[in-house]
């Protein structure tokens, strides 16, 4: 199977590509970052509509979730939004399968998919070969670049005191490699429904934030001060958002530890 990866520079592009699970699939890793080009398999957008061309299947895995969520009320081709629209223009009708990830869903806002929007508004695909899925996601990877968590395990690393906003506030975690496991299932799922489909990929490792911090820092050995600020901010609430598919239902299965997890942060 021939992968296009857009947002190809992320450290989630990197894992796949690395990873056992997709050695069999010839991958393409599309960003308009330069850094990434000393990869073989590394290209532009402009060779990336090229390769599409030659192809008559593929599947494109898009991770440029920057402004993947637009407000019901929001005016969909938006000049301001970062996704490129054009890319579906050169899909439509390809025969190809479309994956949107989304790993920063936030429970309490009421968000709509642009995927959705855009497949539903823009694309009007007269080929039902053509299948569009949204991947959401409400977990924190066990990568290290994680945004707020990977700040976190350095400045423990150098003994910084950290303050804590809404430390009580519950997230979801989920292994780097049990998030690959569940992506190599949906890319090799048969869809029996064409057209749109979304999945929810979630983790049952539940901790709060400061214990989560306060575990990584006896993981460290580290002699920083977690200071707990108050904060007016709604405490997340569970996403009651109505997927078609759960990766559970596909036959997935969560394998890896809290344990694991704060490892391969640390790394």
């Amino acid at each position: 199977m021939t992968i296009f990866i857009l947002g190809g520079s992320s450290s989630l592009a990197e894992s796949i590509t690395n990873s056992e699970i997709f050695h069999d699939f010839d991958i393409y890793l599309v960003s308009r970052s330069e850094s990434i080009r000393e990869n073989s398999k590394s290209i532009g957008y402009e060779e990336f509509f090229s390769k599409t061309k030659e192809n008559k299947k593929f599947s494109v895995i898009n991770m440029i979730n920057k402004y993947n969520f637009v407000e019901e009320e929001q005016e969909i081709f938006d000049s301001n939004l970062f996704f490129p629209i054009n890319i579906f223009e050169a899909l439509k009708n390809k025969g190809c399968t479309f994956y949107n990830i989304n790993t920063t869903l936030s429970p309490k806002l009421k968000t709509y998919s642009l995927t959705k929007l855009l497949f539903s508004n823009y694309l009007k695909f007269s080929n039902h070969s053509n299948l569009v899925i949204d991947i959401f996601s409400e977990t924190f990877l066990g990568i290290r670049n994680n945004n707020f968590f990977s700040i976190l395990v350095k400045k423990l690393k150098q003994n910084e005191d950290i303050c804590l906003n809404n430390p009580n506030s519950v997230r979801k975690f989920i292994h780097i490699d049990d998030y690959l496991s569940s992506l190599s299932l949906i890319l090799n799922h048969k869809f029996t429904d064409q057209g749109y489909n979304d999945i929810y990929v979630g983790g049952h490792i539940e901790i709060s934030i400061l214990d989560f911090a306060k575990k990584i820092k006896l993981s460290l050995g580290s002699s920083s001060n977690l200071i707990s600020t108050d904060s007016k901010e709604e405490i997340l609430e569970t996403n009651e958002k109505q997927y078609k598919y759960d990766v559970e239902n596909l036959g997935w299965r969560q394998k890896k530890g809290l344990d694991n997890i704060i490892e391969k942060l640390i790394q």
